[in-house]
């Protein structure tokens, strides 16, 4: 019994490591992949030269610079972002404020004119994530939050929570 009550004490911290080495990646790979379709949304709107794209009946607004913004600045406008630009993609979660607790899974939450996308294991505020997440700026944008510095320019996205 002590032998297997010390193997669990050691090999606890290396599984928890592994985990979340895991969800580094997932982050990291669909933070390509939200990019990738951004700048294909982006492209569309540029040869197009409308003033709004449609992808599966939802009209994507754009900023100026030709930026998608989604139906709106809000965290539904960054869900639209979100199946706009990864098509066949796991669902999101909308989550409202800062007070929220996110759902396991994607979720995403806007802030000033920023879509934040966090995968989370679920059961944390939005305010008390420290979970790896990204960030796409939708115009040019610098905040403080809880621990972290925000700063990006227009049709940036940033990853988050890494270390």
């Amino acid at each position: 019994m002590v032998v297997l009550g010390t193997l669990s004490v050691t090999a606890a911290p290396v599984f928890l490591d592994v985990a979340s080495e895991a969800n580094i990646a997932k982050t990291i790979n669909t933070m390509t992949a939200f990019q990738r379709g951004l700048h294909l949304l982006h492209i569309k709107k540029v040869v197009s030269g409308k003033d709004t794209v449609t992808i599966d009946t939802v009209d994507i607004q754009f900023t100026d610079e030709g930026w998608p913004v989604g139906s709106a600045k809000n965290s539904a406008g960054c869900a639209e972002l979100w199946n706009a630009a990864m098509e066949g993609s796991e669902d999101i979660n909308v989550v409202n404020n800062f007070s929220s607790k996110l759902q396991p899974g994607w979720n995403t939450y806007s802030h000033l004119d920023v879509c934040a996308y966090i995968n989370s294991q679920g059961d944390v505020a939005v305010a008390e994530n420290e979970a790896p997440h990204f960030v796409y700026f939708i115009e040019d944008t610098t905040f403080k939050g809880r621990k972290l510095n925000y700063d990006g320019k227009a049709g940036d996205v940033i990853l988050y929570e890494v270390d």
